[in-house]
């Protein structure tokens, strides 16, 4: 593809768009083809040396350009929609999910690499993005680490103990060797000599046998959020004041006797300090401050793509209007508080 970039860079136009980028302006294309703009996307990447986030106006067409952006050996990512669980159950893992992880953990590790979104996809609400960061565990070769320190932690970030490490986010202890399966990465078996690190190698889920080795490894947190003792102690506390609020004022049709039940049970799971099987319950209730966008996430040194911003606007209206709608039959049902209609 070097050929279209050169094409490209000869071109007046693009170095008059390159110097606007340099200078950090906004710019306004039209006349840009839908066959041109991973080719366009493509050149910013190579030539300018950033990373590039872009939002398109539905999550079809973001994966439409995320397909072809593939056959071009650029580490792409699509950072997709998914599905809000207000329910006590939890969700199964998806591919979409682990997409859409990825990317978060590109953005807020400031990796370079071409992230491309729906409008409707940037307004889900994520875990402060400093809180994220500092979650983050690094292992190095011959530094001092505590397997047990080691394995409270990543259950901290959500990881989950085995007997024998098959999916991400899981994490095996035998002896004085520690198997972990990141969530963005290549699982890597850490050897310790005592409570030092002798050495760290990729390994092969299928034959459990060693690969390359590594000198160090960074394992980000498992889900898009989680919460800490003191939110899951300010969250049951509003948990509490919503339900003598509604106790204490009518609401017509709103079924009071689902609503404390269910929020007794998951005040259980609040007050056990368990890592929630559906954050989205508790992400609405959090205090300000602790959430973030998405948009908090980007580097500044990314550049910021566009397409079309009018129908980008219109489609996030109409499906937040649609989301209200639905939710408030879930309201009236006793099974969320009126904060979670207002989830974007």
């Amino acid at each position: 593809m070097n050929y279209l970039v050169d094409f490209l860079d000869n071109s007046l136009k693009f170095k008059e768009i390159s110097k606007n980028i340099d200078e950090k302006r906004k710019i306004y294309l039209s006349g840009v083809s839908n066959a041109a703009v991973k080719h366009l996307l493509y050149s910013f990447y190579v030539k300018k040396d950033i990373g590039i986030f872009a939002v398109f106006p539905s999550e079809k067409r973001a994966y439409e350009i995320y397909k072809k952006l593939l056959n071009f050996k650029v580490p792409v990512f699509l950072l997709s929609e998914r599905e809000i669980n207000f329910h006590n159950v939890e969700l199964i893992e998806t591919d979409k999910n682990l997409n859409r992880m990825t990317s978060v953990i590109k953005l807020a590790s400031k990796q370079k690499a071409v992230i491309l979104t729906s409008g409707t996809a940037t307004c889900y609400p994520l875990e402060n993005c400093d809180s994220f960061n500092k979650k983050t565990l690094q292992f190095k070769t011959g530094e001092e680490v505590n397997p047990t320190e080691a394995v409270e932690k990543l259950i901290n970030i959500g990881y989950r103990r085995v007997s024998r490490v098959e999916a991400r986010c899981e994490f095996a202890l035998r002896g004085g060797i520690l198997d972990i399966f990141p969530i963005d990465s290549n699982p890597v078996r850490i050897e310790f000599f005592g409570e030092e690190i002798d050495s760290m190698r990729e390994f092969d889920i299928q034959t459990q046998r060693s690969l390359k080795k590594v000198e160090d490894i960074r394992i980000f947190q498992a889900y898009e959020f989680i919460p800490s003792e003191k939110d899951f102690a300010d969250v049951s506390k509003k948990i509490d004041d919503k339900l003598k609020y509604y106790d204490e004022h009518f609401f017509y049709e709103l079924d009071k006797e689902r609503q404390r039940e269910k929020y007794r049970y998951f005040k259980e799971s609040l007050n056990l300090n368990e890592i929630s099987k559906n954050a989205d319950l508790i992400l609405p209730l959090m205090k300000k401050g602790k959430t973030s966008s998405i948009f908090d996430y980007i580097p500044d040194d990314y550049l910021i793509y566009l397409e079309d911003l009018n129908r980008i606007f219109d489609e996030n209206q109409s499906k937040l209007k649609e989301f209200k709608a639905e939710k408030e039959e879930l309201f009236k049902k006793g099974e969320i508080f009126e904060e979670h209609i207002n989830f974007f």
